[in-house]
């Protein structure tokens, strides 16, 4: 089994947040390359003042397994 990665944006206002993006993905698996282009509409966003929190977290996968999920751009 391979590690599964959850890669996730999240849109906070004072003490509240909520998820504009998640993807699930298999680590190193034959979903493609290990590097994945993405976008992303903030159009909804115009307007407010927000901070964009992005998260990257190892969600299944066997103990062992070595995975450095990041985001970049």
């Amino acid at each position: 089994m391979e590690a599964k990665v959850a890669f996730s944006i999240a849109a906070c206002e004072a003490a509240s947040c909520h998820e504009i993006f998640r993807e699930e993905r298999e680590a190193g698996g034959e979903e493609g390359a290990p590097w994945l282009d993405q976008s992303l509409s903030l159009d909804a966003l115009a307007g407010q003042e927000v901070t964009l929190r992005f998260r990257a977290n190892v969600i299944a996968g066997p103990p062992e397994a070595v995975v450095f999920p990041v985001w970049s751009n």
